[in-house]
């Protein structure tokens, strides 16, 4: 359930391709006679560097196959809930209760990573299995994702993460919320911390994570995105594609997470393929935070049994 929808991948890397060799066309044909003609290119190119640009967003978030209807996530497993957040967007979340509500129950939110949504998650045996452990488990399908409504933005998603908490504070008055974050959903995680302290969000303690675990996270996007031989492409032969692509995925995790205070945890994959746990290294030598590394890699360590019994043993 974790891995990417090759066949998806696939068209899209074609058509990627494709607008990469008509952008180099345009680039080194020789120049129109006409100004109208010359125009036009510049038009033209412009509009390739667009769907490129599109191309790329949707490669990197995956989010396509995680679209489905409402109905697709009414699932006995869990209660679907409908989250409306400060801009007035409607987020899907799904909700794992414990039997029974009390000043001990752990409030918990789960943001996950690309190319996944809420139903892939929740079907984790062992995420079910905490909300029997007096547990209050929310994972939400941030905008753009599963049937949530909106267009991703990553100065807007930190208020998918906000609504989440104003859930949690409105109807259980909890004060003790912690944030469990994979893979991209580290990054989201981090984005969160910093817009909540600069907007001093963090002023109301109930706000504020107690606990922040991070499973596969990544340093920065520029980072991470700059170990992949593709990078070396867009920068030099599509300029204009490599600054978007930068400006909508810049996320920096380690430098962000400056403005956490809480109890932070790292756990990664030793085998990881897509994010190298030298990450996880660069931000465990930062904040001097707990760091486990498992023999597993970037698909299969949310199934890892010792993950879930770190986890379980942190709170």
């Amino acid at each position: 359930m974790f891995f990417k929808n090759k066949k998806i991948r696939g068209e899209m890397l074609k058509n990627l391709i494709l607008k990469i060799r008509l952008n180099l066309r345009n680039l080194f044909t020789t120049k129109s006679h006409s100004k109208a003609e010359e125009i036009n290119n510049q038009d033209n190119l412009i509009k390739n560097n667009s769907k490129i640009s599109c191309i790329l967003k949707s490669m990197i978030l995956s989010n396509i196959r995680t679209k489905q209807p409402a109905s697709y996530f009414f699932n006995s497993s869990y209660k679907n809930l409908t989250l409306i957040t400060d801009d007035n967007i409607k987020i899907g979340a799904a909700l794992f209760e414990p039997e029974f509500v009390d000043k001990q129950t752990k409030y918990v939110i789960f943001l996950h990573g690309s190319a996944t949504n809420r139903d892939d998650i929740s079907e984790i045996g062992d995420i079910k299995f905490l909300s029997k452990n007096n547990f209050m488990l929310l994972i939400p399908d941030y905008r753009d994702f599963g049937d949530s409504e909106g267009t991703f933005e990553k100065d807007k998603v930190s208020l998918d993460v906000k609504a989440c908490f104003d859930f949690f504070i409105e109807k259980y008055s909890a004060v003790n919320v912690s944030i469990i974050g994979f893979s991209f959903g580290t990054a989201i995680s981090a984005e969160f911390i910093k817009f909540m302290h600069k907007n001093r969000y963090f002023l109301n303690d109930a706000y504020k994570p107690t606990t922040l675990i991070l499973i596969s996270p990544f340093t920065s996007f520029i980072k991470l995105i700059s170990e992949f031989k593709i990078t070396s492409v867009l920068k030099y032969i599509l300029p204009a594609v490599w600054k978007e692509i930068l400006y909508t995925f810049n996320f920096d995790t380690i430098n962000n997470l400056e403005y956490f205070t809480g109890n932070l945890y790292l756990f990664h994959g030793e085998y990881d393929p897509l994010i190298k746990s030298s990450h996880s290294e660069e931000i465990q030598k930062k904040f001097n935070c707990y760091f486990k590394i498992l023999q597993t890699d970037h698909m299969r360590i949310l199934l890892n049994d010792n993950l879930w019994k770190e986890i379980e043993n942190i709170f």
